[in-house]
C-alpha cells in the first residue's frame, strides 16, 4: 500500500470513525493492525532509518510520517472523547501514544522473535483484534 493511500485511509478513518456500526474501538484497531502489517516493508525501513542519525530516506520521506501517523490517531481519540466514548479526562496524545504502541510493538517484534511468539497471521486474527480492543476500552473508555 502507497504512502498516500495509507495516509487517505486514516484521514477517512478519522472523518467516519463515528459513523460506523458497532465498536469504533474494534473498527480502530482492526484498520491500524492492517495498515501497519500491509506496510511491514515500510515500517521497517522507518525502524532501522531512524536509529540513524543521517539518512536520506529519514529526511525527505520518514520524518513527518509518523507523526502525522499518530496526529490522526490523536484526533480520532479526540472525537471519541467528545462523544463520551472514551474519557475526556485523558489526555489525546497518551491515549494516541498508546494505541500506537499496542499496534506497531507487535508487528515490529515479528522480525525479532519466532512464530512461536508472533506471526502476521496471529496479529491479523480477530482474536488478535478483540485482545486490542479490550485493552483499549478497558484503558480508555469512559466510565458512568
Amino acid at each position: 500500500e502507497s504512502s498516500d493511500r495509507f495516509m487517505e485511509r486514516l484521514l477517512d478513518m478519522e472523518r467516519g470513525i463515528l459513523e460506523i456500526d458497532g465498536s469504533p474501538t474494534r473498527f480502530l484497531m482492526a484498520t491500524l493492525v492492517e495498515l501497519y502489517l500491509g506496510n511491514r516493508l515500510v515500517y521497517r525501513i522507518s525502524t532501522s532509518e531512524f536509529l540513524k542519525t543521517k539518512s536520506a530516506i529519514r529526511e525527505d520521506f520518514l520524518d513527518g510520517r509518523s507523526e502525522a501517523v499518530i496526529d490522526h490517531i490523536r484526533a480520532i481519540a479526540v472525537r471519541l472523547m467528545e462523544r463520551g466514548i472514551f474519557d475526556p479526562a485523558l489526555d489525546p496524545r497518551h491515549v494516541a501514544l498508546s494505541i500506537m504502541t499496542m499496534v506497531s510493538g507487535p508487528v515490529s517484534l515479528l522480525t525479532v522473535l519466532s512464530s512461536e511468539w508472533v506471526s502476521e497471521r496471529e496479529l491479523a486474527s480477530a482474536a488478535w483484534i478483540d485482545h486490542l480492543t479490550r485493552l483499549v476500552d478497558c484503558a480508555f473508555r469512559k466510565r458512568d
